[in-house]
């Protein structure tokens, strides 16, 4: 009886893991084809660009292999997406100290280079949560797909100039072109740092370029003027030439944040707070000796070696909802560009673990 209920259990879980790698690769196809259609340029692999730049891709964040059958109950492994910025590298961090294996909670750090791609992910079940925004948060529940915002992320934002150009302030990019992703964090906190120079959102020709990567090698060829990026790709811009021009840290504001599916809150609750209790350690390694997980920028979350010694690591907080004043100046932000009509509450997108 004990090897027929071993033997069924493994092949749910081998169901499980293909089930899993069709539903990605599936989502990965449709995203590429949307992103074909809205003009964003070439969608490859964005590893390397024209000038040499290491750029993170699908592999870079180190995939984790799904849990085995015998190794930990599959239904209780937590399958988390990240993108390449600097909210998601505690988790990298928890991976890579073993802080996960500690707490006795499995987690997939699935890697996507685009919000298109995970949200894709994360909305058809392929994922139990992500390292997202407030502003992916609200359109998904405005789309009548129930998300819940369970804690903030620290990073940071920044527009650059291409070195091309002779932009030097944000003033400079009146009429200007500038590459970001629409409906986004990034055009948000582009929006948000413009307003703040008394310059209209509508005085810039926004170009959208959904892949990071790709904004990335776009405006170190000088085929934009601007971009908008994470951290620590902000780094690698300006390393390359980029100039810094302004960034999310002039607003104090942090509007990234880690969103899971309610069914993933109810049925795997301990494990999320056994995952928030590994990041608790990474956070507290990183703020503790920043030079100590640099190395693991590098080997381990896929960002090029020149940003090894040049990236400065935000403070990371621990787990902790965002302001009700955050999560309501987004929603403001999105019912006034008239890309969400719902009228969200705070009570309705946020909740603890």
């Amino acid at each position: 009886m004990a090897s027929r209920a071993g033997g069924r259990l493994a092949t749910f879980a081998m169901m499980r893991r293909v089930s899993i790698t069709i539903t990605l690769a599936l989502v990965s196809l449709i995203s590429v084809i949307i992103l074909n259609m809205a003009g964003a340029g070439p969608v490859g692999s964005g590893l390397t660009g024209p000038s040499g730049l290491g750029l993170i891709g699908p592999a870079g964040l180190g995939l984790i292999e799904p849990a085995e059958a015998g190794s930990q109950d599959a239904s209780k492994t937590i399958r988390l997406g990240l993108l390449p910025d600097a909210d998601s590298f505690p988790f990298i961090v928890a991976r890579e100290y073993g802080f996960f294996d500690e707490q006795g909670v499995t987690v997939e750090l699935i890697p996507f280079q685009n919000a298109i791609e995970r949200d894709g992910a994360l909305h058809s079940g392929a994922i139990d949560g992500a390292v997202s925004d407030i502003l992916a948060c609200a359109f998904a529940r405005a789309g009548g797909i129930d998300v819940r915002i369970t804690s903030v992320t620290d990073g940071r934002y920044a527009i650059l100039a291409s070195k091309t150009s002779k932009v030097r302030s944000l003033a400079d990019l009146k009429g200007a072109s500038i590459g970001l992703s629409t409906n986004t964090i990034i055009e948000y906190v582009t929006d948000r740092l413009l307003s703040r120079a008394q310059i209209p959102a509508t005085a810039v020709n926004k170009v959208a370029i959904p892949k990071i990567p790709v904004r990335l090698q776009m405006l170190d060829a000088g085929k934009i003027t601007a971009a908008c990026l994470p951290e620590p790709l902000a780094t690698v811009a300006v390393i390359s030439g980029a100039r810094l021009i302004a960034t999310s840290d002039e607003l104090g504001i942090a509007p990234g944040v880690v969103i899971f599916r309610p069914l993933a809150i109810k049925d795997k609750a301990a494990e999320i707070r056994k995952l928030y209790a590994a990041y608790t350690k990474a956070v507290e390694k990183i703020n503790a000796d920043p030079n100590a997980v640099r190395d693991i920028l590098v080997q381990k979350a896929g960002f090029p070696a020149s940003i090894r010694d040049a990236f400065v690591f935000p403070k990371y907080r621990r787990p902790v909802l965002p302001s009700k004043d955050e999560v309501e100046t987004v929603v403001k932000w999105l019912k006034d560009k008239g890309l969400v009509k719902k009228d969200l509450s705070y009570e309705d997108m946020c909740r603890e673990p």
